[in-house]
């Protein structure tokens, strides 16, 4: 098993209704407890996660932390795919959307439980 020592975090705060800025507040408390080193992106428009995750620097990155619905987590993906390293890291899909299909079919269904599974 992996130890996550330093994750990122990309986060649509106000999608969900603003429910990922209240998500991150609780995900931030989780990961701080943790001794985790996180650093947190933030969206402010739809497809800006696609940019973050294309460019975001990687390499001693052990996870990253996904806050937000389906949107995110596809735009996410989408950034991931476009990186030239074959090797990406681990996905925590961390729900903050309206719907969460994508959360649900995975068994990731509350923040606190998808935070615990990534530490």
């Amino acid at each position: 098993m992996m130890t996550v020592k330093r994750c990122e975090l990309i986060v649509k705060p106000f999608g969900g209704v603003n429910r990922g800025a209240r998500v991150l507040e609780h995900v931030t408390s989780m990961l701080l407890s943790s001794d985790l080193q996180t650093d947190v992106y933030t969206t402010e428009q739809s497809g800006q996660a696609i940019e973050i995750a294309r460019s975001a620097e990687l390499q001693t990155c052990d996870a990253i932390g996904v806050i937000g619905g389906d949107g995110t987590v596809h735009e996410v993906v989408n950034g991931l795919m476009r990186r030239r390293e074959k090797e990406k890291p681990p996905l925590a899909l961390i729900p903050a959307g309206t719907g969460n299909t994508l959360h649900h079919l995975v068994g990731c269904c509350d923040p606190q439980s998808a935070v615990r599974c990534m530490i």
